[in-house]
């Protein structure tokens, strides 16, 4: 099933299970991307945004998508919008497992993705939510989400912010035992 990401936001319970899940919303009128080019491609579009105020980015050529924290880091997240809403749905911790990462280890990623699911597991209504988009949605629930996630961050791609100076990766060099609250 094709993903729309519009028809996604039209509908209010979807858009309330994602909530549940994720703070992606639609992008604001007048929202300007926070990358210059992804591989020297500068027509850059926001295909949705976060409440802290980073965006879900693409180019027009190519349907694969990025991430761009407003804090300068950013990088591929998936090939396409299926595998995006994926990531969102099923990992909805997929930022902190990037940050618990190590670097970008898959072993450290598969890790902390284990321990912080925990926390979402014990949240019946995030169970629901992740249950019911994933049925609506066609979603692969058996796809290896975290090898997919460790392949897109580990795929180069040069990626330049509004001054043209290389972005920061989404991984980070922390492990989940870092984390004091684990």
């Amino acid at each position: 099933m094709a993903i729309n990401l519009g028809a996604i936001f039209a509908d209010d319970d979807l858009t309330v299970h994602l909530g549940l899940l994720s703070e992606i919303e639609p992008p604001y009128d007048g929202d300007k991307p926070l990358l210059s080019t992804i591989d020297g491609e500068t027509d850059v579009i926001i295909v949705a945004r976060t409440g802290s105020g980073g965006q879900f980015i693409r180019t027009a050529s190519q349907p694969r998508l990025f991430y761009c924290s407003s804090e300068g880091q950013a990088g591929l997240l998936a090939d396409d919008l299926d595998g995006l809403m994926t990531l969102i749905v099923r990992c909805p911790e997929w930022q902190s497992v990037l940050k618990y990462s190590g670097g970008g280890r898959l072993d450290e990623m598969r890790r902390a993705a284990a321990i912080l699911d925990e926390h979402w597991s014990v949240d019946d209504e995030a169970v629901s939510a992740r249950d019911q988009l994933s049925t609506h949605l066609g979603l692969d629930v058996q796809r290896d989400i975290i090898a997919d996630l460790h392949r897109a961050i580990s795929t180069t791609v040069e990626i330049r912010d509004l001054w043209g100076q290389a972005c920061l990766p989404l991984a980070g060099t922390y492990t989940i035992d870092d984390n004091p609250m684990v």
